[in-house]
Order: structure tokens, then sequence, then C-alpha cells
């Protein structure tokens, strides 16, 4: 009976041991593409940092990834847009000086 019992405790021991195995495969494999998607951010942060703001964070693999990815692309937007209001103040305020210089020049 006690030797029965024993091979019960060793089979679910074996058991325990192989599930705790499996369980720490796939934590090590969802570590594993949380620190590919980190690099593939830093890559595109260090992009956008130089002024290529052409660049899209792609979705994650987990809710919270995915929302961290919409959020970066929201803020990347956001740059991209005021960029561009920046670039269309630069253009009108060389407009307004070339129209100023035309009118001094005009007036001499």
């Amino acid at each position: 009976m006690l030797n029965l019992f024993l091979k019960a405790v060793i089979i679910f021991l074996l058991f325990l041991l192989f599930y705790q195995n499996k369980k720490n495969a796939k934590m090590l494999s969802s570590a594993l593409l949380l620190e590919q998607y980190l690099k593939k951010i830093v890559q595109i942060m260090s992009k956008i940092r130089y002024g290529i703001l052409q660049q899209k964070v792609d979705d994650g693999f987990s809710p919270l990834t995915e929302e961290l990815s919409r959020a970066l692309n929201s803020s990347i937007e956001s740059i991209v847009d005021r960029e561009n209001t920046i670039k269309a103040y630069i253009e009108r305020e060389k407009e307004a000086q070339s129209t100023k210089t035309d009118f001094i020049a005009s007036l001499t």
C-alpha cells in the first residue's frame, strides 16, 4: 500500500514538474516577444529622435502592448502634425518677409 502511495506521489510530482516547465516555457516565450517588441520601439523612437518621423509602431501581441502601440502612434502623429504646422508658419513668415522686402524696395 505504501509503495502504491509513493508511486502516486512521484507521478504527481513529475506531473507538477512537467506543468511548471510548460508554464515556464510560456513565460519565456512571452518574455522573448516582449523583448523583441520593446527593441522595435526603441529603434523607432531613436529614428524619431533624429527627425525620421515616418514611423509606426506595430500592433502589440497583448492588450497592454496594443494600448502602448496606439499611444505611441498617436504621439508620433501629434509630432508630425506639429511639425507640419511649424513648417506652414515658417513658409507664411517667409512670404510675409518677401512681401515686406518688395514693398520697401518699391518705395525707394
